[in-house]
């Protein structure tokens, strides 16, 4: 998906550090990556400075956490079938073409 926003690519040097980001994404239950690694910057940047540079993405709801919970202990296919209903269904087209 195109975007106007300034990006960045980063290259892990350490497959445990790769491993650790990853593990902070799923236990604060991050939708991305990028949205774990963000909140990391954030968090550097205010813990040198004392002032938060952005706001934080958006907090998830319980629901949320508890479909993302549900979707990352299934199995590869149960993945696979919940992604094809996602684009499958006509509102969350819709969202993510706004």
């Amino acid at each position: 998906m195109p975007t106007n926003k300034p990006r960045a690519m980063i290259t892990f040097n350490d497959k445990e550090l790769y491993k650790a980001v990853d593990e902070y994404r799923f236990t604060h239950r991050f939708r991305s990556q990028n949205e774990a690694v963000m909140d990391l910057i954030n968090k550097g940047i205010e813990k040198l400075t004392g002032e938060t540079p952005i706001e934080p993405a958006e907090k998830l709801t319980d629901e949320d956490r508890r479909v993302l919970t549900a979707y990352h202990a299934a199995d590869d296919s149960a993945k696979f079938f919940a992604l094809q209903m996602l684009e499958n269904n006509p509102a969350e087209k819709k969202k993510n073409l706004a």
